[in-house]
């Protein structure tokens, strides 16, 4: 019975079920149409996902890179660029909306991903090629349902 009711009312965010998520193969469609290869010297960002050196420090400080850290080369690993961004689509992000008291939503998360966390709190102006982002976003998400 105790098992029971500790299932039942789970403690923590841990064991919460998210209410978002967002799907890191649509990301993927977005930001590169899926080339494992691509590279943006502008940007720094590698992979199909376009992952950044700051996104592969906070997943080798604060996710499962601690216990055996990624370097930027590994973006090109198809299998590895959709984990790291899965983690920081549906782990980092959100406890970043939750540090500064933003909703957790799909529209949050894409702007978080795509222009910063800073443009994600309410009152800052979302750059139009994030809007953008966000459109296709739920263009794509409603075709695969």
């Amino acid at each position: 019975m105790i098992l029971i009711l500790i299932l039942a009312f789970p403690i923590g965010d841990a064991m919460a079920e998210p209410s978002v998520h967002i799907e890191p193969d649509i990301v993927a469609i977005i930001e590169s149409d899926g080339n494992p290869l691509a590279h943006n010297v502008m940007e720094g960002a590698f992979g199909q996902h376009q992952i950044r050196q700051c996104v592969i420090d906070d997943y080798n400080n604060f996710g499962p890179g601690k216990f055996a850290p990624l370097v930027i080369r590994d973006m090109f690993d198809p299998f590895i660029s959709s984990v790291v961004a899965d983690w920081y689509l549906n782990k980092r992000i959100p406890a970043m909306l939750r540090y500064f008291k933003v909703e957790d939503t799909v529209a949050a998360r894409l702007i978080a991903y795509n222009a910063g966390i800073s443009y994600a709190r309410p009152g800052v102006r979302v750059p139009p090629t994030t809007l953008h982002y966000i459109k296709k976003y739920r263009m794509l998400d409603m075709r695969i349902e």
